[in-house]
């Protein structure tokens, strides 16, 4: 049997994080593995994911963003390698490129997924949020325009998922039929 990659994308605050531990909190899941994208680079370099902004501010995004294409080819390497074990990675917010997306979509069973949350909601989520640089250093007005800048990327996932689909897919179980039912 051949494995399924899902890359869960979306902005900050969409729930890419939360919905993958729902995933993992699942029986049916254990015969998936899950990652999440920024916790991965925290734990590469021995901090904690709520100190992994100090650490983006200190060395840089462009720092971050190298770190960022490097993690992701090296699952996609993996994914063409390796067909027993589905993998579910939650991108970091900012992660997501043309050169990405045509990579995700050129590997077979490999479906890029957007949690597609409006701005207004997302950022009820993450304002304050003090583990979230961008969040600190922009006002509400400039991430309302990062958010914009990167709904044409968002929208080039095979599969969208709004927060009323979200709603209906409330369970592990529908949420794996959901995400693998591209497949």
């Amino acid at each position: 049997m051949a494995s399924c990659v899902v890359f869960l994308c979306g902005f900050m605050g969409s729930g890419k994080t939360y919905y993958s531990n729902l995933l993992k909190s699942n029986d049916s899941s254990l015969c998936w593995k899950f990652i999440d994208l920024d916790q991965r680079i925290a734990e590469t370099h021995s901090v904690s994911s709520q100190k992994l902004g100090e650490l983006i501010q200190d060395k840089g995004w462009d720092w971050f963003r190298a770190l960022e294409k490097e993690f992701i080819e090296e699952l996609m390497n993996q994914t063409a390698t390796e067909s027993n074990k589905n993998l579910v990675c939650s991108l970091g917010g900012g992660s997501l490129n043309q050169e990405v997306i045509d990579k995700i979509k050129a590997i077979s069973n490999t479906w890029l997924v957007w949690l597609d949350v409006p701005f207004e909601q997302a950022y009820k989520r993450i304002k304050g949020g003090q583990n979230r640089p961008l969040v600190l250093q922009k006002s509400e007005t400039e991430l309302r325009t990062l958010f914009e800048q990167r709904l044409e990327l968002y929208r080039q996932a095979h599969l969208s998922l709004t927060q009323e689909k979200l709603k209906i897919l409330n369970t592990p179980d529908k949420l794996l039929f959901a995400l693998t039912a591209q497949n």
